[in-house]
């Protein structure tokens, strides 16, 4: 669990990036810090009255985004910015309380589901996320025999490529057909689901 108040700065050199979980903002570095162990981070920035900004949470330092929050199609994320959250102007000083993942507002941090389905998101890993020919769905070991349905849409709303899965440890889906552009892939089990952001560039 994650939370955020608008307050002072953290230098740059202070801590290593990567072993916790950072934001980096015109040079500095924001480091979240749990310092009563009870599983709740927090992270203290200050910034000019009326600022404004998108943000989004990063489960550890990772270049090519790999490891940030994927809240595409949820309410709390700007399609038109990355999926990314956004801070609207502060007016004062200003306390954000949010999940990884999911767009609770309340700090509680509850699984969170969609039409009865868990937000799961161990469910599977997709590896690249900037594609070419192809790209690897890898499942949860504890959903290898579970049926699955594989869905991916493009950024329309179009439906690319639907499936369904069994006893796979890994799925390749051939992309070579796809233009280039950004896609959404989805797997539903019958309890749990997930959604991730690829792109198709040619």
């Amino acid at each position: 669990r994650d939370s955020s108040q608008d307050k002072s700065i953290i230098e740059e050199d202070s801590y290593n990036v990567g072993d916790l979980g950072s934001v980096k903002y015109k040079g500095k570095f924001y480091v979240f810090i749990d310092p009563d162990g009870d599983g709740i981070y927090t992270i203290t920035v200050t910034k000019a009255l009326g600022f404004q900004s998108h943000y989004t949470f990063t489960n550890g330092n990772c270049g090519d985004f790999s490891c940030k929050e994927d809240i595409v199609g949820l309410p709390c994320s700007d399609p038109m910015a990355f999926d990314d959250r956004f801070l609207s102007a502060t007016l004062s000083d200003t306390t954000i309380l949010a999940c990884f993942g999911t767009c609770v507002s309340d700090g509680t941090c509850d699984d969170v589901s969609i039409d009865g389905l868990k937000i799961d998101q161990n469910l599977f890993t997709l590896r690249p996320t900037l594609v070419n020919d192809y790209t690897n769905i890898t499942f949860d070991e504890n959903t290898i025999n579970q049926e699955k349905q594989i869905v991916v849409i493009n950024s329309v709303g179009q439906i690319f490529h639907s499936t369904d899965v069994q006893n796979e440890i890994t799925y390749q889906m051939d992309t070579t057909q796809y233009p280039s552009g950004i896609y959404f892939l989805s797997v539903k089990t019958d309890k749990k689901m997930l959604t991730k952001k690829f792109v198709v560039q040619k």
